[in-house]
Parts: structure tokens; sequence; C-alpha cells
């Protein structure tokens, strides 16, 4: 409904953000569909341009490989690799 809405309300795209994470699709319960992400460029005429963030300031390397592995065995996904500048700590599970 989200993304009806907003396509509505500026249907040429034009001067607008929107904001979200294909690996954080959480809210299935709230009716959201990580489709309206993963088409979100290219559903105007003009095609978005997404900006990765993929620099992480909590977690250290060790969960972000872990992260990475996870993300890397989605189907469909933007492309990213997470980093941080956080040392190492012990790998999760060890």
């Amino acid at each position: 409904m989200q993304a009806a809405v907003l396509t509505a309300l500026k249907p040429d795209g034009r001067r607008l953000t929107v904001v979200g994470d294909d690996a954080q699709s959480i809210y299935a319960f709230r009716a959201a569909e990580v489709r309206n992400i993963l088409d979100f460029p290219n559903i105007f005429s003009e095609p978005g341009h997404v900006v990765t963030l993929d620099r992480n300031y909590r977690s250290t390397a060790g969960i972000l490989d872990a992260a990475n592995a996870v993300i890397a065995e989605a189907a469909e996904r933007f492309t990213k690799n997470l980093w941080t500048d956080r040392g190492a700590a012990r790998s999760p599970g060890s």
C-alpha cells in the first residue's frame, strides 16, 4: 500500500528519496514486500539511483562476515558487502 501511495503522489519519481534495505525486509506481517525495494529503481520512466550503505559502525568484522554470507544466499538482492573499521573479535560460533 505504501508503494501505491508513493507512486500516486509522485508518478514521475522526480525529487523522490526512499530508504530501505532488501537484506532487512522484516515487515511482511505489515504486508510489506521486498519487491517494493528491489523494483523501485525501475518503476519510473527515468531509473532511480541506488546508493548502497555498506559501512557498519556497530558490528565487528566476524559478525559482518557471517551477515555477508547469509545475504549472499538471497536469490535476488542489491549487491553489497558490509564492512567495518572495528577490529576483529571472536567469530560467531567460536
